[in-house]
């Protein structure tokens, strides 16, 4: 099970003595009570609040049904609610009158919502449930926002916006003409728990000779990643280096049948894992030799941060967030959107060359510890939360 034990871990010399968030109720607001990148920083920023700052804090969900999230908020005594929202016609609007009248009951003094649904109607309600403030938590270069009326409100709505990349803050700007002094730039922190396996025994257990190379994709198996292309670009790699093995991990969440329809398709029965979701993400990722991540829109990308820091070279789409990620060294390993001989070829280059694949998984480890770290963003979240109460 992922843990929380970064936050707690954190360098304290960042976090402030005394804060005006102190005793008050902050609710963070997800799409549901499953984990994903967003969900963990989020609940990282949440713990942090409510062990280290004094507020009080409550985790909900747009969903009726729990899961590792709610789980996990039950481990570390986090309150926590699943809320039956209908986003669907001729439900929605009704939806959102229940949803801010159940929030205004809770008194809260800070919404702070991620993703793009949670996002609209928190700032939609944020008056009925009584909230001094919402904070809107960019975490993608725009995804399904549009210029729909009620999109454009809920903007107009909002009173501060964190974004995780530049070219979600770039969206914002531009799409909706907002000032970006009201938008802060706080890149996703992270740090890997310690595996609960060894490199030899994960390699073990996946059926891995000691010079095998093994590369994985860590993402939910949703339509927002883009694991056709990659898979694709598998199949080529194969037929090159038949003994390169690749695992997906990821919680099932819509695109499975998709997936494995092209793995039988491509005949990939035994060149490609499905491993469901992991919960010894730091001791996977230490048994893997490489990192793919394709993708069809990022923001901050938590799981590519977890695999530079984990100390693996990175083949990836070439889009802004995760171009921002790895920076300007790594960008001879990115391939343009849905172009998977190129995506095969880079793969293939650092599958050939295993100085290579260590130099480069230095440069990113380096990048992560300086560029994304979690006391960095607890930090800056802090200071921004604090800013919409003075």
């Amino acid at each position: 099970m992922w843990t929380l034990r970064n936050a707690a871990c954190a360098d304290m010399s960042l976090q402030p003595e005394s804060s005006i968030l102190t005793g008050k109720k902050i609710l963070f607001v997800f799409g549901n009570l499953e984990l994903g990148g967003a969900e963990r920083q989020g609940l990282l920023l949440a713990s942090h609040l409510k062990d280290k700052v004094g507020a009080e804090v409550q985790v909900w969900g747009l969903s009726p049904y729990y899961g590792t999230l709610s789980d996990l908020c039950s481990a570390i005594n986090m309150p926590w609610e699943g809320f039956a929202f209908n986003w669907k016609f001729p439900y929605r609007h009704m939806s959102l009158l229940k949803l801010g009248i159940r929030l205004h009951r809770e008194s809260p003094d800070i919404l702070v919502s991620y993703t793009t649904l949670p996002n609209i109607a928190c700032s939609v309600v944020r008056r009925i449930a009584g909230a001094k403030v919402n904070v809107w938590n960019q975490a993608d270069a725009g995804l399904i926002l549009n210029d729909s009326f009620l999109h454009r409100y809920a903007v107009q709505q909002t009173a501060v916006f964190i974004s995780n990349s530049a070219c979600g803050k770039e969206f914002l700007v531009t799409g909706y003409r907002l000032d970006p002094g009201r938008i802060w730039h706080i890149p996703n922190g992270v740090e890997l728990d310690v595996p609960k396996h060894d490199r030899i025994s994960w390699r073990c257990n996946l059926g891995l000779d000691d010079d095998q190379v093994a590369v994985c994709m860590l993402a939910n198996l949703t339509a927002y990643k883009d694991h056709a292309t990659l898979l694709t670009a598998w199949h080529k790699v194969v037929s090159s280096n038949p003994d390169v093995r690749l695992f997906l991990a990821g919680r099932c969440d819509g695109e499975e049948n998709t997936i494995k329809e092209l793995i039988s398709k491509f005949n990939l029965g035994c060149h490609v894992q499905l491993l469901g979701e992991v919960s010894d993400v730091a001791g996977l990722l230490d048994a893997m030799d490489l990192l793919a991540h394709s993708s069809r829109s990022e923001g901050c990308p938590n799981a590519l941060l977890e695999g530079m820091l984990a100390g693996l070279p990175v083949v990836a789409t070439d889009i802004p967030g995760i171009r921002e990620a790895l920076g300007s060294d790594c960008e001879r390993f990115l391939a343009p959107p849905g172009d998977a001989d190129a995506f095969a070829t880079k793969i293939l280059e650092l599958v050939g060359d295993p100085e290579l694949r260590v130099t480069v998984g230095e440069q990113l480890r380096h990048r992560a510890q300086l560029e994304f770290s979690l006391s960095r963003m607890l930090s800056l979240s802090v200071e921004c939360l604090e800013s919409v109460l003075q």
